[in-house]
């Protein structure tokens, strides 16, 4: 696995928009701000030319959103950073070079929801590892809390343990006219397992993303994730899944087609995010629960199953490290995480 360099305080970071861009507010305003907050600190931002830009659900073609992804990977620059998570990045799989990303310098690459496509196409196609977190609109309002400096503490090399969190947003609370809202954290965090009467250790490597878009990643020519479990089997893996926007009935095909396909084997554990609030699973009214999904799907591995954990669209969320070896504590509803870089 290769681990990319530290960033140092006079970094370049080169924002991109491989999915959406950012061109109406709330977020164009956040994104600019953010902008002027790292350039304060003294790190070099270089933007992308779609990263103000939306149409058509794309902040520009697929062959223009990997062009400028491309262009940023082979730069100079240290960390590229996307500032939209959205819909269409699968998109741009067939114009991605990875001989030119593999005989490029390793960096950094960090963003989630969509992004999936890239941070777990860098990893299990190309052996690189990559970051599962925050966009960089999120570093609009100051001071930050720890889940917004945890990433920026392991991409400076100053951090590599995490624990959970203490609240968790359940809700949004966006201001009318002010595009600077802060997280509403109001919800005690809880982290659960499917077998409560015992506490939890386990080891292997992170992987994982968005559920929702490792669907249609999944069992394309892109998928190399057979390869990847091959060549760290003796590791073992710790699947992470942030779930969007998935009904029960929908998490349980979707777990069904991985298991099938191959991708659960000499797995150690499972990490599954809390469950946002969206129009599917709002509209969803069957009986079928999302822990007895788990309990059908996940059960028969034998290995620890935690859920609503601190991953993914409902914030906060710990960054995760997709590649390292990630050790994971769990008792009372709590749980620390520290990776190794090996």
């Amino acid at each position: 696995m290769k681990y990319p360099a530290f960033l140092k305080k006079d970094a370049t970071i080169y924002l991109v928009a491989p999915s959406y861009g950012s061109p109406y507010d709330p977020y164009k305003s956040r994104l600019e701000k953010s902008i002027q907050i790292f350039q304060e600190m003294g790190l070099t931002i270089q933007k992308g030319p779609n990263i103000f830009h939306l149409q058509k659900e794309e902040s520009n073609t697929p062959l223009l959103r990997a062009k400028e992804l491309m262009d940023a990977y082979c730069s100079s620059c240290q960390f590229v950073w996307s500032v939209a998570g959205g819909e269409l990045m699968t998109l741009i799989l067939p114009y991605l070079d990875k001989q030119k990303i593999m005989e490029t310098t390793p960096k950094w690459f960090m963003g989630y929801s969509d992004n999936t496509i890239f941070t777990y196409f860098l990893t299990t196609s190309c052996d690189i590892a990559s970051i599962y977190s925050y966009h960089p609109h999120s570093y609009c309002v100051q001071p930050w809390p720890a889940f917004l400096k945890d990433p920026l503490s392991f991409l400076f090399g100053k951090k590599t343990s995490f624990q959970s969190y203490e609240k968790y947003e359940k809700e949004e609370k966006k201001e009318v006219g002010n595009p600077f809202y802060s997280f509403n954290l109001t919800e005690p965090v809880y982290w659960k397992s499917l077998d409560e009467t015992k506490k939890e250790t386990f080891m292997g490597r992170c992987i994982g993303g968005c559920l929702d878009v490792l669907l249609a990643f999944a069992g394309t020519c892109y998928d190399a994730t057979l390869s990847f479990i091959h060549q760290y089997q003796q590791d073992g893996f710790i699947w992470y899944f942030d779930i969007f926007d998935l009904t029960p009935v929908s998490l349980s095909l979707a777990l069904f087609k991985l298991k099938t396909l191959g991708w659960f084997k000499n797995v150690k554990g499972f990490l599954i995010s809390r469950i946002p609030n969206y129009s599917i699973v709002q509209n969803y009214h069957g009986d079928l629960t999302y822990e007895e999904v788990l309990k059908q799907h996940l059960q028969e591995y034998q290995v620890p199953v935690l859920y609503d954990c601190d991953i993914g669209h409902v914030s906060p969320m710990l960054p995760m490290i997709n590649g390292a070896i990630m050790k994971v504590q769990y008792q009372k509803n709590k749980a620390k995480i520290h990776y190794i870089l090996k």
